[in-house]
């Protein structure tokens, strides 16, 4: 009776820790590093920081471990850069932009992303997918959302917004329109180099020719 006993628990582990072997290897991550990083951050006062950080394009902060604790950066209002990567990202009141280009008039991009829940079964025996609020509501109430990885069986949408830094304010772009509000007097220039060039908004590469074109 022990043996079969031993053999009934030593099944029982193997098989669980196939499982989470399986779910480790399934899992896809909300995080635009693959890892944690060590970055610098300097504040508007001039002091600076080294620091393990990734961004976290969920909860759209910058999250730092110290002592195996996963934490958001606090007040980022103060943040003046934070390099990470050979990247540089700057801070407008609560938001992070990466600097694409550091033209006159900067391209910057904001990284976000849509995260969808496991869906149900349904009686026509399809999938029925969560609404991304409640979804970020789940994720924070079961301490996930800050894990450098979700399961497997929640997708993870990434996504980027184009943004120009004029002055002060940050203007997105998804059309011609908008750059066009950034430099009023190359309207026409502007819209004819997205015609001959079929630029795609959604294309990181053609906005970048697009906005360097328009800071010439």
């Amino acid at each position: 009776m022990p043996s079969k006993i031993t053999l009934l628990i030593l099944l029982f582990v193997i098989s669980n820790s196939t499982l989470l072997s399986q779910e480790q290897e399934n899992a896809v991550s909300h995080y635009i590093f693959p890892s944690f990083t060590k970055g610098k951050i300097l504040l508007k006062t001039g002091i600076s920081k080294e620091v393990m950080i990734n961004y976290n394009s969920i909860t759209e902060e910058m999250v730092f471990e110290a002592n195996g604790t996963k934490l958001a950066l606090a007040n980022p209002e103060y943040v003046d850069t934070i390099y990470i990567s050979g990247k540089k990202f700057i801070t407008s009141g609560a938001t992070y932009y990466e600097v694409l280009e550091n033209f006159r008039i900067p391209l910057l991009v904001s990284h976000l992303c849509r995260v969808i829940a496991p869906g149900k079964e349904s009686g026509y025996g399809g999938t029925s997918e969560t609404s991304a609020i409640k979804t970020t509501s789940t994720l924070y109430a079961t301490g996930r959302i800050y894990e450098m990885k979700l399961p497997g069986d929640y997708r993870v949408l990434p996504y980027v917004e184009f943004v120009l830094k004029k002055d002060n304010d940050f203007v997105r772009i998804f059309n011609a329109n908008q750059v066009i509000k950034c430099f009023p007097g190359k309207k026409e220039a502007i819209k004819e180099f997205v015609k001959k060039n079929k630029t795609d908004f959604k294309k990181e590469d053609d906005v970048r020719r697009l906005i360097a074109f328009c800071n010439n």
